[in-house]
């Protein structure tokens, strides 16, 4: 059985092969299905992040929600010495 670094590696190199233009499709195709959604247009706060590292980027949700004019947030991380946020 993989150890969670093991498995995190392991989903991060896949991430990574993704071909760029598929990973921009699936980020736009999100960014729209949120936008669609009844919970985004009743909702005047909505918090996001930002993808690092080959995550989905959501930058087109972010342009979706300042151009319905919603208010964003993002987190603030705070990394301590034992590495907890």
């Amino acid at each position: 059985m993989n150890s969670s670094a093991e498995t995190r590696t392991e989903i991060r190199a896949l991430r990574r092969s993704l071909p760029a233009g598929l990973a921009q499709r699936n980020s736009a195709a999100i960014a729209h299905r949120l936008a669609s959604s009844r919970i985004f247009e009743q909702s005047s706060n909505i918090a996001a992040y930002l993808g690092n590292d080959g995550e989905v980027g959501t930058e087109p949700l972010i342009q979706a929600i300042w151009a319905h004019g919603k208010d964003s947030y993002l987190p603030i991380l705070r990394f301590a010495p034992e590495k907890r946020l």
